[in-house]
């Protein structure tokens, strides 16, 4: 079973491997197969300025991917899901689909009736996922590097 570690300042180094573990997952997602570790704090902090609340997905002691999520984002005051990452070498184990229930869970303790979660248009993992997790797309939208994502939305 997964828990939930919050991650602290200072991690970075942690969830840049995880970040890295995934080359295609980076590829679809921003452009690129590997990110630096300024990359990483770049974006990092330009999460923390939204006020995201990120954690490390834990497995038996051992981090194993990445929970982000904004409660009120300012430009629809919705709940967004901006990241779910389990690293490379433990997917298509079932523990994407437990930390979405363990997250779904918090969501019910803190009174969210709806989740949004925007996917790159090319991402086909992950929208086979999320449709599998309950989502229904709502509409599409251009990130700020021109990629297409689709806006997906789960009522809770």
């Amino acid at each position: 079973m997964v828990t939930l570690e919050r991650i602290k300042k200072g991690q970075v180094r942690p969830e840049l491997e995880l970040m890295n573990s995934d080359p295609y997952f980076n590829w679809v997602s921003k452009g690129k197969k590997q990110f630096t570790l300024e990359e990483a704090l770049e974006e990092i902090y330009e999460s923390e300025a939204l006020g995201t609340e990120r954690y490390f997905i834990v497995l038996n002691d051992e981090r194993i991917g990445i929970l982000e999520f904004l409660m009120k984002h300012p430009k629809d005051d919705q709940t967004w899901l901006g990241l779910l990452l389990i690293g490379k070498p433990w997917q298509r184990k079932g523990y994407g689909t437990q930390t979405f229930k363990l997250f779904l869970a918090m969501m019910q303790e803190r009174t969210v009736s709806c989740i949004r979660i925007g996917v790159t248009v090319n991402n086909e993992p992950a929208h086979h996922f999320w449709i599998r997790q309950g989502f229904k797309p709502i509409d599409s939208n251009q990130k700020e590097d021109g990629r297409e994502i689709i806006i997906y939305e789960r009522v809770i």
